[in-house]
C-alpha cells in the first residue's frame, strides 16, 4: 500500500481483516479501534447478563422443586403471550402449575 510505504509505527483501525495483511507486509503494529473494543465489551456484558438470568431461572425452578428442562420449555411455549407484567410474573417458577420434579423422568407438557 503506497500510502503507508514510508510510515513506521502503529496503525489504529477497525476490525477489517485486510489491515492485518497490510500491517504484516509493512512491519506495522496494528491496534484496534477503541469504539469497536468498547462495543465488544458491552456485548460481552449483555451476554453475561442474559446467561445470569437463565441460570437464575433454572436455579429458582430447582428451588421450587420443578424439573428445570420442563420449566424452561413451559416458559418458551408461553412467553410470546406474556405481553403484560402480570403475565410475565405468571411464568415465574413459583407461579406455574407443573408437577414436582422427578429424579427419574423429565416433565414435558
Amino acid at each position: 500500500m503506497r500510502l503507508l510505504d514510508e510510515f513506521r509505527g502503529v496503525l489504529q483501525a477497525d476490525g477489517y481483516s485486510g489491515y492485518a495483511q497490510v500491517c504484516a507486509a509493512s512491519g506495522l503494529t496494528w491496534i484496534g479501534c477503541w469504539d469497536h473494543a468498547r462495543r465488544k465489551f458491552v456485548e460481552a456484558i449483555q451476554g453475561a447478563h442474559a446467561s445470569a438470568t437463565c441460570y437464575s431461572l433454572i436455579e429458582t425452578a430447582k428451588a421450587d422443586n420443578l424439573e428445570p428442562s420442563a420449566y424452561i420449555r413451559y416458559v418458551l411455549e408461553h412467553i410470546a403471550d406474556a405481553d403484560t407484567l402480570e403475565k410475565l410474573e405468571r411464568l415465574l417458577p413459583w407461579n406455574v402449575d407443573l408437577e414436582p420434579a422427578s429424579k427419574k423422568v423429565a416433565q414435558y407438557r
